[in-house]
C-alpha cells in the first residue's frame, strides 16, 4: 500500500513554480500554469515509504522554486492506498 500527498490548488494561479518537501526531502516539483478561474483542483504526489515509515507526524513544506513565487495551497492531506484508486 502506498501513501499519497493530496494538495489543493486554485486555477487562478499561473506562472508559479514550487517544491514539495516532506521532512526536508523533496518529493515533487510543481509548475502551476493556471486553470479555470475560481475553480479548485487536487493534485496527487506519491510519498516514498521510507519518508513516513514508523512516523505519526511529518512536516510538509511548500517552497518556492528559484526565481519564482510559490502558488497558493489551500489544503494538504496524506492518504493511504493505491494512487489509481483515488480518482
Amino acid at each position: 500500500m502506498s501513501n499519497i500527498l493530496l494538495c489543493e490548488y486554485l486555477g487562478d494561479d499561473k506562472n508559479r513554480s514550487l517544491y514539495i518537501l516532506i521532512d526536508g526531502q523533496k518529493i515533487a516539483e510543481e509548475k502551476l500554469t493556471g486553470g479555470e478561474t475560481g475553480k479548485f483542483y487536487d493534485k496527487e504526489y506519491s510519498i516514498p515509504n521510507e519518508l513516513i515509515k514508523g512516523k505519526t507526524t511529518v512536516i510538509v513544506r511548500i517552497q518556492a522554486n528559484d526565481h519564482s513565487t510559490a502558488g497558493r495551497v489551500f489544503g494538504c492531506r496524506i492518504l493511504k492506498g493505491d494512487k489509481t484508486n483515488l480518482n
